[in-house]
């Protein structure tokens, strides 16, 4: 009856935030918030795909020692921690710290995220295998439900990549927080539950210890029973091998790397190109193939279990597979990797609360939960680095700190479960993950749009209320095209053109070039524009000569005499070279000192035969006009 109200509040607060988009108008200060993708597009043929509305520019702060640096060391070790406890990993708490605190934009933000959760998984992940099942002779690991939920919740994440790209960002949030709500409130009173029934168990068990009666109606008081023949203790080696399947991993390793080898040959195409959508709709059915076999595995031998009465449960969920019930999970798998899609965290917030609903205990739920998280985690952070969406010391760092901190967060609280006795604290420690991420978000989100209408508001201080168009621009003239104008052209590569008029268009066709004959030099020539700036020009400009140089090469022959050549042979040649270089430089001064003496001499001789000496004034020769003196 939980499990249906929990569906009906989610489907009725779903279809009414859907619906509202219908009605409410999304203003430009709220496009500008966008959403994180988390394996999209690296084409620049698609202006949808690649740019969606809202798109932010790259922001990555420099990585120094500071406030900002602490307080997320200290938020990403315990949001690791309790993330990996719960099975849900932590991306709602690692986005918001990563935009609000750091500064990061919510893309690269998004990509962080997914690098610090993997980490976190991978490091429980190793943890849990070294930790026996607590009730049962069974791995700790329910390879069955991973192989069930794991394709689901891959196929989920392209879809939430897809719906990431369409819906605008507040709708996104406000799916993401009723979401939020919704698991997280469930998870809670199941934990009350759970927490009940403990307490209840823990009374009977201290009655049955106070008083017990053997069969033979004596009264024991205070009796502890221990077997004749003790239990084998299992090394962590051993319970390692026996945690770990080597088959059933080694096929969910292979369901990764289809779906990490499409993603990559996506990624190389032209976004909306037949190819482009082929790779797309490839992951349906490697995604329904393996999620139908492992389907048709649990329900035949549920089916034969019921028919022969045996009560034991296939896996760890108690419930029965019908078709109903593999339906609903598997729903809500592709929700788990939408969600993931569209937030950029891992599929745990729906995961880690379904397999509690079905049965399954905290601790295998938790440890199954961060197994499958493990390896989608790990395909978008592939995905991720091939991109070159997020800096690498950055990642290192968190990575590092998640790392640490998902391996001690299951330390302490499996020591306090065993301590206590009770395993309910688990899915508590689930519901405040879930609830403070929905919190995050919405403070994010206030945050964030406080910030932009602080920014508009200094860029419109006249009207509050503007009417804004969405113009396109003319792929030949550049013009804008208003709403209702212009010509749409669709070429056979389904790649989109928009022109002004028909005259753009048929002189795109024609193969012109979309530059106006006023702005080139043609013109200016033929109408004599600047002429005595050109004169200027070209009394400046200097014609330089070429240079050639002479390549010398040397023949195979002279070579190999070079190279067989003795030392002693080398040092006489090279002597000589530096001699003649000598006595050249020795001949040209010699040379110039000649001329230099010979110039010397002659001048001596010039100044010998002149009246005039060398420093000397002319003597003054006589008056030639008489008259014109005292008498």
């Amino acid at each position: 009856m939980a499990t249906r109200g929990l569906v009906v509040y989610l489907l009725t607060g779903f279809s009414v935030a859907v619906l509202s988009v219908l009605f409410i108008n999304n203003s430009p200060p709220n496009a500008a918030l966008a959403p994180p993708s988390i394996l999209s597009s690296s084409s620049e043929n698609c202006n949808i795909l690649q740019h969606p509305v809202g798109s932010e520019s790259r922001i990555w702060p420099e990585l120094r020692f500071g406030w900002r640096i602490i307080l997320a060391t200290i938020i990403g070790f315990l949001g690791s921690a309790c993330g990996t406890v719960g099975g849900v990993g932590g991306g709602g708490i690692f986005v918001p710290m990563l935009t609000l605190i750091v500064g990061f934009d919510t893309k690269s933000a998004a990509a962080i995220s997914k690098c610090m959760i993997m980490g976190a998984s991978a490091s429980s992940v190793w943890y849990n295998l070294r930790v026996p099942h607590p009730c049962r002779e069974v791995p700790i690991i329910d390879y069955e439900l991973a192989l069930l939920f794991q394709p689901m919740l891959m196929l989920g994440i392209t879809i939430g990549v897809a719906l990431s790209v369409v819906f605008p960002y507040w709708l996104i949030t406000v799916l993401i927080i009723i979401l939020f709500i919704g698991t997280s409130s469930r998870s809670f009173f199941k934990g009350i539950e759970m927490w009940k029934e403990e307490t209840i168990m823990k009374k009977a068990m201290a009655e049955q210890e106070k008083t017990l009666v053997n069969s033979r109606g004596e009264l024991l008081i205070d009796t502890e029973y221990e077997p004749l023949v003790p239990k084998e203790e299992k090394t962590a080696l051993q319970i390692m091998s026996f945690n770990l399947n080597l088959k059933k991993f080694l096929v969910l390793l292979l369901v990764w790397i289809c779906f990490l080898l499409l993603q990559i040959f996506k990624n190389d195409q032209a976004a909306c190109s037949t190819l482009y959508w082929v790779l797309n709709f490839i992951q349906v059915p490697v995604a329904l193939l393996v999620f139908g076999y492992e389907c048709v595995k649990l329900y035949k031998e549920s089916k034969k279990r019921r028919l022969e009465g045996n009560q034991d449960l296939i896996c760890e969920a108690a419930i029965q597979w019908t078709g109903t019930n593999l339906a609903f999970c598997s729903l809500c798998g592709i929700l788990g990797g939408t969600v993931g899609g569209l937030l950029g965290s891992g599929g745990g917030f729906i995961l880690g609360p379904l397999l509690l609903e079905i049965g399954v205990i905290p601790q295998v739920a938790s440890t199954t939960a961060t197994f499958v998280m493990m390896f989608s985690s790990s395909l978008s952070v592939v995905e991720f680095y091939l991109l070159k969406r997020f800096p690498i010391p950055y990642a290192l760092y968190l990575m590092s700190v998640s790392i640490l901190a998902g391996f001690w967060g299951q330390f302490f609280i499996r020591k306090l479960v065993t301590i206590l006795g009770r395993a309910s604290i688990i899915v508590f420690i689930l519901s405040g993950v879930i609830f403070a991420s929905a919190i995050t978000m919405d403070k994010r989100v206030s945050s964030l749009g406080f910030l932009q209408q602080r920014r508009q508001n200094n860029r419109q201080t006249l009207s509050p209320a503007a009417m804004v168009l969405k113009t396109e621009l003319c792929r030949f003239s550049g013009t804008k095209i208003y709403p209702g104008k212009g010509i749409r052209f669709v070429r056979s590569d389904s790649q989109v053109f928009l022109f002004a008029n028909s005259k753009c268009k048929r002189y795109f066709h024609n193969r012109l070039k979309p530059s106006k004959l006023t702005w080139t030099a043609m013109y200016r020539k033929q109408h004599k524009k600047d002429i005595s700036q050109e004169a200027v020009k070209k009394r400046r400009r200097t014609t330089k000569k070429p240079y050639s140089r002479s390549i010398v090469g040397a023949t195979l022959e002279v070579i190999q005499k070079r190279r067989t050549e003795k030392a002693e042979v080398r040092d006489a040649a090279r002597e000589a070279a530096l001699r003649e270089i000598k006595e050249r430089i020795k001949k040209t001064k010699d040379e110039k000192k000649a001329k230099k003496a010979e110039v010397i001499s002659k001048s001596q001789k010039a100044g010998g035969k002149g009246n005039v000496p060398r420093g000397g004034a002319a003597p003054k020769g006589p008056k030639l006009g008489g008259g014109g003196g005292k008498r």
